[in-house]
């Protein structure tokens, strides 16, 4: 097929975020139609949500525009990491496919900060120039002056990497898949759910465990905790949880007043997604059983 007609059909952005994001130095490229038109929608739909974007106006700060900068200055971080070594698919990663799950979380949760959503947008429109020059140079003149191909990359901000806003997000999008699995599996409509927080031993434990990693040190090393013994079978079945998920644990807990406060900061956004009242209950002041036979260390739900 000539190459004015593969243009028409792919774009010439399409295309090369085809090559960038399916390539590497290592391998070699065939090409593949109905992929490279998946690449081509991929640049039609970050074109559509630059544009929804931008006209965000709001000016009330709230901590989902931390966790936004936040993740923003983690991706710039590693994506610089990435196109130092010539990575073009993981730098694809975070500055297209990450980014854009980023933002629309924002946009669900209710983020509406226009300074906040300005720089996200600066910085994102830099990041593809590379990959998608001629629609971000379009896209750069409805935001700021000038030509984005002049721009530097951006520089990450440490002092903008907030591990705990992040933790904190994630729990609760954690909590939210679970109580849509629950709502799926039970196929009720509850008029009031309940969120017991973990108790305090488990995020002790949690925290340990997440430090030592290995699966057997992890029971070999908590069968001497005298919490385990106080607490009994539900602890012995937690530590052996963690042993069998070592690889996926994270090593950043939040207090347990940290993650109540969040949840209850977050209470809107549940409420409005689940249609019903929404408490939150710390699981160390509970008598309900339900508070007690949980393996997840943030999340249970009782509907």
């Amino acid at each position: 097929e000539p190459v004015h007609e593969v243009l028409k059909d792919f774009s010439a952005d399409g295309l090369r975020l085809y090559y960038s994001h399916i390539g590497s130095p290592f391998t070699d490229v065939e090409w593949d139609i109905e992929k490279a038109a998946v690449y081509r929608d991929h640049v039609e739909r970050f074109y559509n949500v630059i544009m929804e974007i931008i006209t965000i106006k709001g000016t009330t700060e709230k901590m989902i525009d931390r966790w936004l900068l936040s993740k923003l200055h983690r991706s710039i971080k590693e994506y610089n990491g990435a196109m130092e070594v010539f990575d073009l698919r993981k730098a694809v990663d975070l500055a297209l496919f990450e980014l854009l799950k980023d933002i629309q979380w924002y946009q669900a949760r209710g983020g509406d900060n226009g300074k906040v959503v300005g720089e996200f947008v600066k910085a994102w429109l830099r990041m593809l120039t590379p990959f998608i020059p001629h629609v971000c140079e379009e896209l750069w003149w409805f935001v700021e002056k000038g030509l984005v191909s002049t721009q530097l990359l951006p520089k990450v901000d440490e002092g903008k990497i907030d591990d705990k806003v992040e933790v904190a997000e994630d729990s609760l999008l954690n909590v939210s898949n679970d109580i849509k699995k629950v709502l799926k599996l039970t196929k009720i409509k509850p008029k009031k759910i309940t969120i017991f927080v973990a108790p305090e031993w488990k995020r002790i434990i949690y925290g340990e465990a997440a430090r030592i990693k290995n699966p057997s040190e992890i029971i070999k090393t908590f069968m001497k905790y005298e919490e385990i013994n106080e607490v009994g079978k539900e602890a012995v079945d937690f530590v052996n949880y963690l042993g069998k998920h070592s690889s996926n644990l994270s090593e950043k807990v939040l207090e347990t007043g940290e993650e109540i406060s969040y949840l209850k900061d977050s209470t809107d956004f549940l409420k409005q997604n689940f249609k019903a009242e929404i408490a939150i209950e710390n699981s160390d002041d509970s008598d309900n059983p339900k508070a007690r036979n949980n393996l997840g260390l943030f999340k249970k739900n009782k509907i």
